[in-house]
């Protein structure tokens, strides 16, 4: 399947770390004016579990370029939503561009992804390209992993409580707790640990993403919350927090 996202014109993502206590306030401010995510599980208070496992190259490319706030940079994943081996998993392209974020998956059996991981010009893979996936998400992650030179580098986990709008215009809303991270390597495939560093202390990583413009009610609660923004990238604070990068992790302040 391939997927454009939620927005395919592409996105404004907009991030704040906050207390869980503040998180919670702000969640019931603006409930009225949104859907539960049809993803997360009923009876699930905190939403469902996101895993991503991040590739990067050898002199960590991709990193440096999100480090260093770079108007046009990537990010290449693969995530999925629990430890099933027989599940589903997305190839993802996220990417920004002049102060817009436009992110491009596609969906496949872990199995495949194994194998890709493994070999990136397995079988599985040129099946697929002969089968239907060419010009997808599939072959453009494919061709950009082969041309980096990328490779498995971090797994994020957290558990996420997402929100939709209830009408025009769209916007999507996630609050993301307890994040974790842990070095990956090729030969461990999707076999991400189910414990780690944590990334963020006990704080609440809060995202509001939308195209055009936001809507009053949105402007009216940030302005009465005062929110800060924060450029927080869980990519950039787990190879950080790590050591695999070599650089001090920045603080991680809720304000």
């Amino acid at each position: 399947m391939n997927d454009l996202g939620d927005f395919p014109t592409g996105r404004y993502e907009r991030k704040y770390l906050l207390t869980d206590t503040m998180a919670v306030a702000l969640r019931n401010e603006l409930l009225p004016y949104l859907d539960v995510d049809a993803h997360t599980p009923p009876e699930s208070v905190r939403g469902y579990q996101v895993l991503s496992l991040y590739l990067d190259t050898p002199a960590l490319d991709l990193y440096q370029q999100s480090r260093q706030g770079l108007k046009e940079r990537v990010k290449l994943r693969i995530r999925y939503y629990d430890h099933d081996p027989e599940g589903i998993a997305y190839v993802e392209i996220k990417q920004k561009s002049q102060g817009l974020t436009f992110k491009r998956r596609f969906s496949i059996h872990k199995s495949m992804i194994e194998s890709m991981l493994r070999n990136p010009n397995c079988e599985h893979l040129q099946h697929a390209l002969s089968n239907g996936a060419r010009g997808t998400a599939l072959e453009e992650f494919a061709q950009r992993r082969q041309t980096l030179g990328a490779d498995p580098k971090l797994f994020v986990a957290y558990e996420r409580e997402a929100y939709n709008s209830k009408d025009e215009p769209r916007v999507r809303i996630t609050f993301d707790r307890r994040i974790t991270t842990n070095a990956a390597m090729r030969s461990a495939g999707l076999n991400a640990p189910r414990f780690g560093s944590n990334i963020g202390g006990l704080n609440v990583l809060l995202e509001f993403k939308y195209a055009g413009t936001r809507p009053l009610w949105l402007r009216d609660t940030l302005k009465k919350f005062k929110l800060r923004r924060t450029s927080f990238s869980k990519f950039v604070k787990g190879l950080d927090i790590l050591g695999i990068s070599g650089q001090a992790p920045s603080p991680s302040k809720a304000g």
